[in-house]
């Protein structure tokens, strides 16, 4: 109800996105990517985009399969499934929601809503 803080939880975790593919999405022993991640950092070259591409979009199938069982309420479903930054270069086939070029060497931060 009102009155109470809703607790935020930060990790960061760096590792081979790629194994996060053995996990289950419904294991509950670990974090997963499936099941816990909001943001993802990448720092990948395109070859490697292509090869996460298909498990970021995975993740966000399953998180709004968790979504509509928990029935959230109308002001929880306007939030992404799932942020995910790219920096250098863009994710193949998909359209970032803003591009920041801003570092001193402008080299650009993608940044990807899905829902």
């Amino acid at each position: 109800g009102e009155g109470r803080k809703k607790r935020s939880v930060i990790e960061i975790r760096h590792g081979d996105v790629l194994n996060e593919s053995i996990i289950s999405p419904s294991s509950t022993s670990s974090l997963s990517l499936y099941r816990d991640a909001t943001a993802i950092f990448l720092y990948l070259l395109p070859k490697g985009l292509k090869r996460v591409k298909q498990l970021l979009e995975k993740a966000a199938l399953e998180r709004k399969r968790q979504q509509q069982e928990k029935k959230k309420n109308d002001d929880d479903n306007d939030k992404p499934l799932l942020r995910i930054v790219s920096y250098m270069f863009s994710i193949p086939g998909w359209d970032p929601i803003h591009v920041d070029r801003s570092t001193k060497g402008e080299c650009p931060v993608y940044l990807y809503h899905l829902t």
